[in-house]
C-alpha cells in the first residue's frame, strides 16, 4: 500500500464517528467478507472468458480449474495460449483432469500423441501405436506390440518383436 493512502486511512480511522457511522462501516465490512467467502477463487474472475474456459475444460470448482483461473489472473497458462478464448486456435493435448499435464498444440499440430503435440497435418508425421510422434522422413513405426518410432536413418531397425534396435542386434 502506498504510504500516502495508508496515512489517509489511519487519519480517517482516528477521527471520531457516531455510533451510526461505526455500525455502517462494520456492516459494510461484514457484508463484503460474507460475499467474498461465498465465491472462493471466483470473486473477480466469475464473468471473465478465462474463468468460463477453465471451468469448461476442467469442470467447475475443481483444483485444476482453480489453478487455471489463478494463472489466467496473472495472464499466463492455458487460457493465454493458442487454445484459450482469445487464442489463435489450438488443440489441448494431455490428460484433461490434470492441469499440469495439459499442453496446447498450435493449430498446425493437429494430433496429440501420448501427451505430445505431433504435426500430423504434414504427411511426414504420424502417431505410432505406443503414442510416440514419428517423423516418417527419417523414421518408421515398428509393428505392434510395441509400435514404437524407430529412427532408421540413424542406424536402427524394427525387429520382428516390434522393438527398435541398432541394425544387427535383433
Amino acid at each position: 500500500m502506498d504510504p500516502t493512502r495508508f496515512d489517509n486511512l489511519t487519519k480517517a480511522m482516528a477521527t471520531p464517528a457516531s455510533r451510526r457511522q461505526a455500525l455502517r462501516r462494520i456492516g459494510g465490512t461484514l457484508t463484503g467478507v460474507t460475499l467474498a467467502s461465498l465465491l472462493p477463487g471466483h470473486a473477480l474472475a466469475d464473468n471473465s472468458a478465462c474463468a468460463h474456459f477453465c471451468d469448461s475444460v476442467f469442470g467447475a470448482d475443481t483444483p485444476a480449474a482453480s489453478q487455471c483461473i489463478s494463472d489466467a489472473a496473472h495472464q499466463t497458462g492455458l487460457c493465454y495460449s493458442a487454445c484459450g478464448p482469445s487464442g489463435a486456435g489450438g488443440r489441448l493435448c494431455g490428460s484433461p483432469g490434470s492441469y499440469t499435464s495439459l499442453t496446447c498444440c498450435p493449430n498446425f499440430q493437429s494430433a496429440c500423441c501420448n501427451g505430445s503435440c505431433c504435426p500430423v497435418s504434414s504427411p511426414d508425421f504420424t502417431c505410432c501405436a505406443d503414442g510416440s510422434c514419428c517423423n516418417l522422413v527419417t523414421s518408421t513405426c515398428c509393428a505392434t506390440p510395441h509400435g514404437t518410432c524407430c529412427n532408421v536413418s540413424a542406424g536402427f531397425t524394427c525387429c520382428s518383436d516390434g522393438s527398435c534396435k541398432p541394425i544387427g542386434t535383433c
